[in-house]
C-alpha cells in the first residue's frame, strides 16, 4: 500500500526512527497507525494507539483471570497437603510448633509449611529413585 510506504518513509526520514523502531511501531500498533502518522493525522494515530493499548489491557486481564481459574481448578484437583499423622520424620522437619527449621526471615516455619516441605522432599526423593532405576 502506497500510504503505508509514505508513513514508513515519514518515520524514517522525517522523524528519525530506525528501521527496527518502525518495525516495532508497526508490530505493536498496526499498519493503520503508520498510515495515520504518515498522513499527519495525529488524532487518528492517537486513537489507534489507545485502542491497541485497551485491547492489550483487556487481554492481560483475561489472561490473569484464566490463570486464577486454572490455579483454583488445580487446587481443587490437588487438594490440601496431607497431615503429618503418618508419623514420618525427616531431618527434624516435623517437631513441636516451637521447634523446627527457621525461615530466611528468622521466624519458625508453621507446622503446615513444615509438612508441605517434608512431603515435597519425599516426592523429590521418590522422583530421584525412579530416575535412578531407568539409568
Amino acid at each position: 500500500d502506497v500510504d503505508l510506504l509514505k508513513g514508513i518513509r515519514h518515520l524514517l526520514y522525517d522523524q528519525g526512527y530506525t528501521i527496527k523502531g518502525v518495525q516495532r511501531l508497526l508490530r505493536e500498533n498496526g499498519a493503520q497507525f503508520i498510515i495515520a502518522l504518515g498522513s499527519g493525522d495525529t488524532a487518528a494515530a492517537e486513537a489507534i494507539s489507545q485502542q491497541k493499548q485497551a485491547a492489550v489491557r483487556e487481554e492481560e486481564a483475561h489472561s490473569a483471570e484464566q490463570e486464577r481459574a486454572d490455579a483454583a481448578e488445580e487446587a481443587a484437583i490437588m487438594g490440601s497437603p496431607k497431615s503429618s499423622s503418618h508419623g514420618r520424620r525427616l531431618f527434624g522437619l516435623i517437631k513441636g510448633d516451637d521447634d523446627g527449621p527457621v525461615a530466611a526471615d528468622g521466624k519458625r516455619l508453621s507446622k503446615d509449611n513444615r509438612t508441605l516441605l517434608q512431603e515435597t522432599l519425599f516426592d523429590l526423593l521418590e522422583c530421584k529413585r525412579l530416575l535412578d532405576q531407568v539409568r
